[in-house]
């Protein structure tokens, strides 16, 4: 959506547009879900490493990446990675390609093992990438309220009336080139967070507004420090007019918690619409961007 731009109610228009949205291919980050850790193998006996880490994101391609040494200089002669106990990757495949990456299975919970043997004083570095991975969280939300938190992303605040019934909610951050499109047309287009927090509802519109709290990284606050230009929160807002909507990214109230290092918005009924879906769920879109001092 477009700011002032309108989206007139005829049915006409509307399977045109059905039949575009179907058509678009959303481009999807590579994401490191784990690592890089470094393994080094110390004088004496074999060594093996056990490392357990967990995975809330959405499918995708998953891959492991393995390097022996660096730049031809303290490469291990004798590696064996293992994931959920299946072997990867081993020496055979550092001697044909090094670094190489394999194409993995994850699970919720998973355990990366990694044995090394031979000369002490080398390493290992490895890796796991998630091509097509957003992060994800999904919660259910009570009558009574409540919150779902995408850790180290935003909290979402669900006061007690929201929802009449339990209701599954999905909090995610995405970096669509369509939502990227849309945020620099509508808005002045300052610098940016490279991700949008999506909050979706599924069928049902709350019936009270939410409270977003979004969390944002040292690297963006420290890049606003000399600047000449301040924090500012948008979202993906639609108005109803007899024969149309019209809509697009605004800006919106927030407050800033600089301990915590967050800002906390109130997303009113405009900011929820099901109008860049394609199942017809509604959706609060959010962005953390900038405008001049």
């Amino acid at each position: 959506m477009k700011t002032g731009r309108p989206i007139t109610i005829i049915l006409s228009v509307l399977i045109s547009s059905l039949l575009l949205v179907a058509n678009i291919s959303f481009a999807q980050s590579v994401l490191t879900i784990f690592g890089p850790k470094q393994y080094d193998k110390p004088k004496g006996k074999p060594v093996t490493y056990i490392d357990t880490f967990q995975s809330n994101f959405t499918a995708g391609t998953y891959t492991l990446w393995v390097q022996s040494g660096a730049e031809g200089l303290n490469e291990i002669k004798n590696v064996s990675v293992s994931l959920n106990g299946i072997e990867i990757i081993d020496s055979r495949d550092l001697r044909a390609a090094n670094p190489v990456s394999k194409i993995i299975s994850i699970q919720s919970i998973n355990t990366l093992a990694v044995t090394l043997k031979g000369q002490g004083g080398n390493y290992i570095t490895a890796k796991i990438l998630c091509d097509g991975c957003y992060p994800t969280t999904i919660g259910t939300i009570s009558p009574a309220g409540g919150a779902l938190t995408l850790e180290g992303y935003a909290s979402v605040i669900f006061p007690a009336g929201a929802f009449s019934s339990n209701q599954a909610v999905k909090v995610s951050a995405t970096s669509f080139p369509e939502t990227e499109n849309d945020y620099k047309n509508d808005t002045p287009g300052g610098a940016r967070l490279p991700y949008e927090i999506r909050i979706n509802f599924g069928l049902i519109i709350p019936s009270t507004p939410v409270d977003a709290v979004l969390y944002i990284p040292d690297t963006f606050l420290n890049s606003l420090s000399q600047g000449s230009a301040a924090i500012e929160v948008f979202a993906d807002m639609t108005y109803s007019t007899q024969n149309e909507l019209l809509g697009g990214f605004e800006g919106i109230p927030f407050t800033y918690e600089p301990t915590t290092k967050s800002v906390r918005a109130t997303l009113s009924k405009e900011a929820f619409s099901n109008l860049s879906t394609l199942d017809s769920t509604y959706e609060a879109i959010v962005i953390i961007g900038t405008i001049s001092k």
